[in-house]
């Protein structure tokens, strides 16, 4: 029983059913949109919602990464407070970065119908920087429970928005500003429950330690996580945003098969800075519970869609048996590189991230165009399974680097 009545087995405990909580509300929030939006304007949506996604990748130079850090490192309540007063400074200054992004690509590259949708939304940018800011920060300050807040919050927000729209009108644009205003009142509403302090001197300090943690980190998300998104555009490019959105529909429906690891991961930061190396029960236990949960998902998937979706959503079947394996690989991959991140191994996460971005390209690139979403599902395997080599064998070089010291 005294397992219990351990700290981190609740706080995992907590962001365990927040998480799984929060995909299970993405899962009513997908089936809602695709019920009452239908597959082309779905299609639209999540094309709007992964454009602003991989374009937030590109205005964070590294910030927040150096933030959670320096937070996770220190000790003082009061120099926490001043790093998150930091964070906040430079979450305006991204804040336009990824404004003037956005307006610069759909002025002068973007081609499309969305123009109309695109541009009103980019009055949300801070909301959108804020709360990546705090998705970092909350991990590196311990504060699970606020973390778990974060993530679950505004789909509860947002599946109460969506219910009546439902008797109302139903449309794109309102759904879109329901999303990132659920995002906004929550993130807005956590950020002035955690205390924090405006400090110059503590700016500074946190942009000089950027050049050695959070950009090399920032470089190789560009290679790496911004790949993965293109690969998801690429898609829509080659084919159209029907088959777009049943992709990263397969994505929404797989994801929870990688969730164990990150999780671990995330509440175990604090400790990962003075231990030696991961504990062997725990990866033994994340293993144990990400392969379950493989299972349980092959077993379940077809009915499952059928059931929810309906049969105009049959080609999502295929796609999410290929990318289930791509999430477990990339579980595993972020339960280690947290430990790389409480480390301050940058640069080791930098040539990851970056290896992965150059293999996920060529994958894609293979792949897509011949192949369409068939192709990007396989390209997020071959993208996540190498995610999982390299950060692993950084991580393996680090303790054995350790063990001889």
């Amino acid at each position: 029983m005294r397992i219990f009545q351990n700290k981190k087995f609740k706080q995992a405990s907590a962001l365990y059913i927040a998480s799984i909580g929060a995909m299970f509300l993405g899962f009513v929030i997908s089936v809602l949109n695709t019920r009452y939006l239908g597959k082309d304007v779905y299609g639209d949506y999540k094309f709007i919602e992964v454009l602003f996604s991989f374009t937030l990748l590109f205005s964070t130079m590294g910030f927040f990464n150096t933030g959670t850090y320096l937070v996770a490192n220190e000790k003082s309540d009061f120099v926490q407070k001043k790093i998150i007063g930091s964070s906040l400074i430079l979450v305006l200054f991204s804040s336009i970065v990824l404004a003037l992004i956005l307006l610069g690509y759909v002025f002068f590259f973007y081609e499309g119908n969305l123009r109309e949708y695109i541009l009103p939304l980019i009055l949300f940018a801070p909301a959108i920087v804020l709360n990546h800011n705090l998705e970092n920060l909350l991990q590196g300050l311990n504060k699970i429970y606020w973390l778990s807040v974060l993530k679950i919050g505004p789909k509860i927000l947002f599946i109460l928005s969506l219910i009546f729209l439902m008797y109302n009108s139903f449309s794109l644009m309102y759904v879109l500003i329901l999303f990132y205003g659920s995002i906004a009142v929550i993130t807005v509403y956590i950020t002035f429950k955690i205390k924090f302090k405006f400090d110059l001197e503590t700016t500074k300090q946190l942009l000089h330690h950027n050049r050695d943690v959070g950009f090399p980190i920032f470089i190789g998300a560009l290679f790496g996580v911004a790949s993965g998104h293109l690969s998801s555009l690429l898609v829509s490019h080659f084919n159209n945003n029907t088959d777009f959105g049943f992709f990263v529909l397969s994505l929404t429906i797989s994801a929870p098969i990688g969730v164990m690891p990150t999780i671990i991961g995330s509440t175990m930061m604090k400790d990962f800075v003075v231990l030696n190396k991961i504990p062997a029960k725990v990866v033994k236990s994340a293993t144990a519970l990400s392969i379950g949960a493989l299972v349980g998902f092959l077993l379940i998937l077809e009915p499952f869609v059928y059931f929810f979706y309906t049969e105009q959503y049959e080609p999502v079947i295929p796609l999410a048996y290929i990318t289930a394996f791509g999430f477990l690989m990339h579980g595993f991959g972020d339960l280690f590189i947290k430990f790389l991140y409480a480390k301050g191994q940058g640069k080791n996460m930098r040539i990851s991230t970056m290896g992965v971005g150059i293999i996920t390209l060529i994958a894609s690139m293979a792949l897509i165009p011949s192949f369409g979403a068939i192709g990007a599902s396989i390209a997020k395997v071959v993208s996540s399974t190498s995610y999982f080599a390299l950060v692993y064998f950084f991580y393996a070089r680090s303790i054995k680097y350790q063990d001889r010291c």
